[in-house]
């Protein structure tokens, strides 16, 4: 209808993705001028029978679709237009696009080779191929990803996307010094692009400059107020350098923004747990429960039933806890709830299972409290194994003295001794009394 009346006169004004061949065909449909209209409907097929041969009227199609999130329609649209002139490059783009869209990232891995083939120069190419590369799982992958995003960096390092994806594989590979230089300039070029703000401040908190880190997740949310990482990361760092007040508001606000945000829920739980809120960490822990079941927020439920002496109740979850791929250290709270409710054969089992899977600086502690569960349930002998292991595995001086403290009240004692007097012993027979308390000579 503006067409007829002029406003405006040229149709790809109206739609820019028409094209130009289509656009004329339809101007003549519409001209006022009969000379200049076609003939007759004979005419206007023969022009559309070609048109369906012009590989931009598909391509232009495939564009629609992409705009309406209509992703296996685009391809269709899209395996036309390259099928009808495969030397364009922005088919195949397109084309792998789409699929990648549709979670086949291989062919769209071919269709993305096939645009550096035809232009060396395709810096959104080789950007997508590194994104490619890094979704699969092996480290091969990760380096072919680096190199595809550094060439296109080397092309165009204005590129903000192409940067902000370089950043993340150099994190991913360990070279945080080398993303951090990256992130720094794209601070300075990009001031106002959250995303760069959030990764400099995610760098420097693994790198352990909290400060700065903090001034980052803060510029982050004042650029972008509303975006969910920038505020999470933020409250997440005011909570672990005690700043509790602003961190439980901040998190609060995280989770206005996304209700779904089960990460935010978890560590608001975290921070009650910590501030002894017990009440209001177990109410936001079976809410994220109640939408998505984890490991973590089992065994944090679990240790807010233990703070609050909740045995039978902690059991249940830090066992669910371990059934959803907790570790050696789920064991260890589960022995704890176990212990508090006097099951003493449960809690000795799971020590035992948790010592061995446990890295072996935490070795000498876990035998340790295996001894003390041990010598409750007046199991003596193995109280003073488990005490003499502990011994052998280098525990931290203030451990061992109160593990050495604990062997000597255990121990049998020569007759005659008294319980307040040290265990002294003959020079002839001093082997006897060192293998006696499980050191060795």
């Amino acid at each position: 209808h503006r067409l007829l009346y002029d406003m405006p006169d040229d149709p790809c004004e109206l739609n820019p993705l028409l094209p130009r061949s289509l656009g004329d065909i339809l101007l003549r449909c519409i001209a006022k001028d009969s000379d200049e209209r076609y003939p007759s409907a004979h005419a206007l097929a023969q022009d559309l029978n070609h048109e369906l041969r012009n590989a931009k009227v598909f391509l232009s199609q495939g564009k629609v679709h992409t705009k309406r999130s209509e992703w296996k329609e685009a391809a269709h649209c899209f395996q036309q237009a390259a099928a009808l002139d495969g030397e364009d490059p922005e088919a195949w783009f397109c084309l792998g696009d789409a699929l990648e869209m549709q979670g086949h990232p291989d062919p769209a891995f071919d269709c993305y080779l096939k645009v550096v083939n035809a232009d060396p120069a395709a810096v959104h190419a080789y950007r997508r191929l590194g994104r490619v590369y890094r979704k699969r799982t092996d480290g091969a992958s990760l380096d072919a990803s680096l190199k595809m995003l550094e060439r296109a960096w080397t092309l165009d390092p204005t590129d903000r996307d192409t940067s902000l994806d370089l950043v993340s594989v150099r994190i991913a590979l360990g070279r945080d010094h080398d993303a951090l230089d990256l992130v720094s300039d794209l601070v300075r070029r990009h001031p106002e692009c959250s995303r760069s703000h959030l990764n400099a401040g995610r760098l420097l908190y693994k790198l352990g400059r909290w400060p700065e880190a903090l001034a980052a997740f803060r510029t982050a949310h004042r650029v972008e107020p509303r975006q969910f990482q920038a505020l999470f990361n933020l409250a997440s760092l005011t909570f672990e350098m005690g700043q509790y007040e602003e961190s439980e508001q901040l998190f609060l606000q995280a989770i206005a923004l996304d209700i779904t945000a089960v990460e935010a829920q978890h560590n608001l739980a975290m921070l009650y747990l910590e501030t002894q809120r017990y009440r209001e960490a177990e109410e936001w822990l079976k809410a994220a429960l109640g939408r998505r079941p984890s490991m973590a927020s089992y065994a944090l439920m679990g240790k807010v039933m233990l703070a609050q002496q909740r045995h039978g109740d902690a059991v249940g979850f830090l066992i669910e806890a371990i059934r959803s791929g907790g570790g050696w250290d789920i064991q260890v709270n589960l022995a704890e709830a176990l212990a508090g409710g006097f099951r003493f054969q449960e809690a000795i089992s799971a020590l035992r299972h948790a010592i061995k899977h446990a890295p072996a600086e935490e070795v000498a502690a876990l035998y340790f409290q295996l001894a003390r569960v041990e010598r409750t349930a007046s199991n003596t002998s193995e109280a003073i194994k488990a005490l003499r292991e502990c011994l052998v595995n280098s525990p931290a001086p203030e451990l061992a003295e109160q593990a050495q403290f604990m062997l000597n009240s255990l121990a049998p004692r020569p007759k005659g001794t008294s319980p307040l007097q040290p265990i002294t012993a003959r020079k002839a027979d001093t082997g006897s009394f060192w293998k006696m308390l499980g050191v060795g000579r």
